[in-house]
């Protein structure tokens, strides 16, 4: 059973299936990070480019110095140099925007792995199947209640239906995207400060600070979306494990028990939340003209940080209790044969010859483990989460200092 779209909103699940139809499911995600390189960091370098605050001239006066020095160039040094205009001293360049690159950078990773933890939701029934674990008749119905029930939450079935968490998620949403719109739009056309650093947007005529006014608010309303979708999709995986709607395969070929896929949605939700984590630190670290003192981006890191490990914990807990109650039933199934005849079987050393095998089944049993990730990817789990961890309290002690 394949859940439908567990996209965001209709944009996004537009996007993603005009891809998809070009182009393999294994290169959405890719391609998708591709276009938000494009809009993001692409398009405003051009139109930086078009104003000429996209590099900055000393670099440009240094290789013309350079080029003029080699043979047979020397005649064309007074003519590079007049290309090139006298640069202002304070004046941030858009190449020599490292915060802004370093950040688009981790937003490209963002974007690659969101798009693989919805194909995880939306696969996740059809995955653990997959995987080994049996789902009844009865749990498929389940199932597909509690998809309907949680995606009804914010994603209506057309464009006019409404409800309350819709518009509550959607209003929350719109904020916090005009918050940051009015801050960057209001700086894009402040005067450059000569006391002070002058951002390439504030520069010549205003058009890229605006043209990234209109990106970065953007950027925050599909992200704060997206935010809610992946807090809601976990919650719905976590009521499939804690109803026992799938019942684990303590054989299965997976080495997790079948519950792999649940092991690979907390994998890609902790890089998720390593990743965002890394990126909320080059913003404190290096700053950005002030945006890291708005209330909605301190918001935003606190759910980044928070929010993402915490519920991903949920459904990996409820898949660690349901593992370990298929082995206690296991365990008192062997335990029964052991306690029905114990006198007779200290008797007959025949009879507890027949009883070895029923001995190394329940070591077998008992040794297996209880965690939804074989031992390779429960190792890089704990590490990826200690690292998640450690930056996330270096990241709210800079932001309270």
């Amino acid at each position: 059973m394949q859940f439908s779209s567990w996209r965001p909103n209709f944009a996004v699940e537009a996007v993603t299936s005009w891809v998809r139809i070009r182009r393999s499911p294994k290169q959405t995600s890719t391609i998708l990070a591709a276009i938000l390189f494009l809009f993001y960091w692409l398009a405003p370098g051009l139109i930086c480019a078009f104003e000429g605050t996209l590099f900055n001239p000393k670099l440009v006066h240094s290789t013309v110095t350079r080029l003029s020095e080699l043979h047979g160039l020397t005649s064309w040094r007074s003519h590079l140099a007049v290309l090139v205009p006298n640069p202002p001293s304070n004046l941030l360049y858009y190449t020599d925007d490292l915060t802004h690159f370093l950040f688009t950078a981790c937003l490209i990773i963002e974007v690659y792995l969101g798009n693989l933890l919805f194909d995880r939701i939306e696969s996740f029934t059809a995955d653990l199947r997959r995987a080994g674990c049996h789902i009844t008749a009865r749990g498929e119905v389940e199932i597909r209640a509690l998809h309907q029930r949680f995606r009804k939450l914010f994603r209506a079935p057309d464009w006019l239906s409404l409800s309350v968490s819709r518009v509550v998620i959607r209003l929350v949403a719109a904020v916090a995207g005009v918050t940051v719109f009015l801050y960057f739009f209001s700086l894009a056309h402040q005067p450059c400060d000569t006391s002070a650093k002058c951002w390439w947007g504030q520069a010549g005529s205003g058009i890229a600070g605006t043209y990234y006014s209109l990106a970065i608010a953007g950027l925050v309303y599909l992200a704060t979306e997206a935010l809610v979708a992946t807090l809601v999709g976990l919650s719905m995986i976590n009521l499939i494990l804690r109803n026992g709607c799938a019942t684990p395969n303590l054989f299965a070929q997976d080495l997790a028990n079948g519950m792999s896929p649940v092991g690979d949605l907390v994998l890609t939700s902790f890089f998720i939340s390593l990743i965002g984590a890394i990126a909320i630190f080059i913003v404190l670290r290096l700053g950005y003209f002030g945006v890291e003192d708005l209330i909605v981006v301190w918001g935003l890191i606190i759910a980044a940080t928070l929010y993402i490990p915490l519920a991903t914990l949920i459904p990996m807990y409820s898949a660690v209790r349901l593992i370990s109650e298929c082995k206690n039933i296991q365990l008192q199934n062997i335990n029964a044969i052991f306690l029905s005849d114990a006198a007779h079987y200290s008797r007959d050393m025949n009879r507890i010859r027949e009883l070895q095998p029923a001995l190394g089944f329940y070591k077998h049993i008992s040794e297996l483990n209880v965690f939804p990730f074989d031992r390779y990817k429960a190792l890089i789990s704990v590490i990826t989460l200690t690292f998640v961890v450690a930056q996330t309290i270096y990241n709210f002690i800079k932001l309270f200092q």
